[in-house]
């Protein structure tokens, strides 16, 4: 049995990076997603390791890639169903935008950091899924940000339709 999160830093038009960068960072955020996936699994495609430039430690570290087979101080899939067969405990998704869209069907619950910058649209941006009316927002915590009038806000979105799917199956 496993419980699947996402966790994700995104604008409010939902952009998570341009050209395959996160272009904002927030120490506070940094440390909410340490200790939200410290001593658990998380799960990436390979994109985002390259991103990352290494594995995270204290994590056990599964990366889905369809042309890399081996890299340090992680576990590589080549493909969903048998990454998905290997999932146990808790398991969090950090991405990026194609393992979130590939994942969310599977996903239980959402930790999303809305932050404030504002961000152009443009071709290279890479979005997070919407949301459909399966998810509803459990929590909201605003953060402020040192030194400015802004904040974070930390939102947790639960999936109703496959919370009451496990509900039943658990009784």
């Amino acid at each position: 049995m496993f419980t699947l999160n996402s966790i994700v830093a995104m604008t409010e038009n939902r952009t998570i990076a341009i050209n395959g960068i996160i272009p904002f960072r927030y120490k506070q955020d940094l440390q909410r997603f340490k200790q939200l996936t410290i001593n658990k699994t998380v799960v990436m495609g390979y994109k985002t390791y390259l991103s990352i430039g290494k594995y995270l430690p204290n994590r056990t570290n599964f990366v889905l890639s369809r042309t890399v087979t081996e890299i340090p101080g992680c576990t590589v899939f080549k493909d969903a169903p048998t990454m998905i067969s290997n999932f146990s405990g808790d398991i969090w998704n950090i991405g990026g935008g194609e393992i979130y869209r590939l994942l969310l069907p599977y996903t239980q619950g959402i930790s999303i950091t809305y932050v404030p910058d504002k961000i152009q649209n443009n071709s290279t941006e890479i979005l997070f899924p919407e949301l459909d009316d399966n998810w509803s927002l459990i929590s909201e915590v605003k953060d402020p940000i040192p030194d400015t009038d802004e904040s974070l806000r930390h939102c947790y979105y639960n999936n109703r339709l496959l919370s009451s799917v496990l509900a039943h199956t658990n009784h």
